[in-house]
């Protein structure tokens, strides 16, 4: 499957990956577990976005996760210690997850 990324997330990865934007993209987009609603993609995208603070081996590492059970990278990325939702990234980036 090929995702068209919506502007949040392109801003996001020129920003935390800049001369590897080709490469993240590719790796985020192409994914063959993506086998569900592109709002549930693009949620686990922003998470693992979030996750990683600009990283390739930690981006890898939650892509890896993700295969396994994408719910443990929206759990890391939105909730808090106390289980408390503290973010959403059903929603697009806004400055104060960048």
């Amino acid at each position: 499957m090929s995702l068209i990324l919506p502007l949040d997330i392109i801003e996001k990865i020129q920003q935390e990956y800049k001369d590897q934007y080709d490469f993240v993209e590719d790796l985020l987009t192409n994914q063959s577990f993506f086998h569900t609603e592109e709002e549930v993609i693009l949620r686990l995208i922003r998470s693992i976005l979030f996750l990683s603070e600009g990283s390739i081996e930690q981006l890898q590492k939650y892509l890896n996760i993700a295969k396994i059970d994408f719910r443990d990278v929206f759990y890391w990325a939105e909730y808090d210690q106390n289980n408390k939702q503290i973010r959403d990234f059903k929603k697009p980036f806004k400055g104060e997850y960048n």
